[in-house]
């Protein structure tokens, strides 16, 4: 059972670095309460989230988004550590979501609580667990933030998709297929030729209908996939420039640089360097 009076949990008091979030591991939480920030909880084991009036049973390997306005409360978790939660300040939220789409902010706040709630996989679970195991390892805190927010990255990736695939249902399912391929981070550094070749149709049927269906070229498409990636490694790691151009996928840094500079108005180099500042 939860306690009814509702508490109002303070940005102030529970983001207490200069990074724009902060990270618990928990279990129940039965008191009613809202907060001034968001939070993105992943949830290992089955519990009773009681939301906005109404109860819901979350299941283990569960992703959740809370914004402030939402009142909730945790209970009946079947381990005493049950959580991972990640405590985001509104104005970094909006930062992190604007890498994805410039109107995600609006539609996570008007979203409906199932479109904020996504069943995971087992394994991705067991990719938390070993996430936890080396982020305790790590020497400095500092160190530790940068983890965390490249993890929080992934997180919000993985309902971007979730909102883009649902908010978009009447798409062809070869123009569907053709977005998860091409959002994957792990076909980055491949020729989006040899990527598309295997799904039973010539590249310029899904060129056609994935320009028809997008509003633009699946080339154009994924160039900014692997940009919006190269900007988040920028910010929430310590890799070299000339890495994370190679890890997104370009042939060089200076090719890496003009695609960047043209799509973000800055230089790598600036963009780390305004990002760095903003968290000072």
């Amino acid at each position: 059972m939860y306690n009814e009076t509702i508490v109002t949990a303070d940005e102030h008091e529970n983001i207490q670095n200069d990074c724009g979030c902060d990270f618990n591991i928990a279990g129940n939480w039965p008191t009613l309460h809202n907060h001034t920030f968001f939070e993105v909880t992943y949830i290992f084991s089955k519990t009773l989230h009681h939301i906005n009036g109404q109860d819901i049973w979350l299941e283990d390997n569960t992703l959740l988004i809370t914004r402030p306005q939402d009142v909730h409360c945790f209970t009946d978790c079947h381990e005493t550590i049950g959580q991972l939660n990640f405590k985001i300040s509104c104005s970094y939220f909006r930062t992190l979501l604007d890498f994805f789409e410039k109107d995600f902010y609006d539609t996570v706040m008007n979203a409906d609580d199932s479109m904020r709630c996504i069943q995971m996989t087992s394994a991705y679970g067991r990719s938390v667990t070993d996430f936890l195991e080396k982020l305790f390892m790590q020497p400095s805190l500092s160190k530790k933030y940068v983890s965390c927010k490249f993890m929080l990255t992934k997180f919000v990736k993985i309902f971007y998709n979730h909102f883009y695939v649902e908010n978009n249902v009447s798409q062809p399912d070869i123009v569907k297929n053709t977005i998860k391929i091409l959002q994957n981070s792990q076909n980055f550094t491949s020729n989006i030729t040899d990527l598309l070749s295997n799904m039973g149709y010539s590249y310029m049927h899904i060129y056609r209908l994935f320009k028809e269906a997008a509003g633009q070229s699946p080339n154009t498409f994924f160039t900014e996939q692997k940009l919006h990636y190269a900007a988040n490694l920028l910010l929430y790691t310590d890799y070299r420039i000339v890495e994370i151009a190679n890890q997104a996928g370009f042939s060089s840094q200076a090719r890496f640089d003009t695609s960047f500079k043209k799509f973000y108005g800055v230089t790598p180099k600036e963009y780390r360097r305004q990002g760095l500042s903003t968290n000072d």
